[in-house]
């Protein structure tokens, strides 16, 4: 799905809960926010720019997902595109002026964190070390109870 095409679809989706909540407004009330008046064309303008922002930036996140050269790089690179939807998320619920897609940013921020401390850990655990290198807390093995 493009950015245009993502934008397209916003006010389809803000004139379906129109149509939902009782009230019949044309295709005019289907692009405008409820209470936000004189501000909505600087927030529209907001709102349009930041997609196409996003947009670019997970354009960019995606060339450095698939390139590396290292696992940690591609790892960087999912989390910050794992950051890049949640921000298209927020961007999505501020154009429709509905709280319900929060839900679905905090699970996407949720999921990025864990698989990035996820992926670290395995990046530790099959790291090479140099010959002679002095181990570090961490790579000692638990020597049972100490009392």
């Amino acid at each position: 799905m493009t950015c245009s095409a993502l934008l397209d679809m916003m006010p389809v989706v803000v004139a379906a809960g129109d149509t939902a909540s009782g009230g019949s407004h044309g295709a005019e009330a289907a692009r405008t926010l409820p209470g936000q008046g004189e501000m909505l064309p600087v927030l529209l303008f907001m709102v349009t720019a930041g997609v196409y922002v996003l947009c670019v930036g997970m354009a960019l996140c995606l060339w450095r997902l698939i390139r590396g050269p290292e696992l940690a790089d591609r790892v960087l690179a999912a989390d910050l595109l794992a950051l890049h939807v949640v921000g298209l998320v927020v961007l999505l619920t501020i154009y429709v002026g509905d709280l319900v897609f929060f839900d679905a940013a905090l699970v996407v921020s949720i999921i990025g964190f864990v698989s990035t401390v996820g992926f670290s850990q395995y990046i530790y655990a099959t790291a090479k070390r140099k010959p002679g290198e002095a181990r570090t807390d961490l790579d000692l093995e638990p020597q049972g109870d100490p009392a």
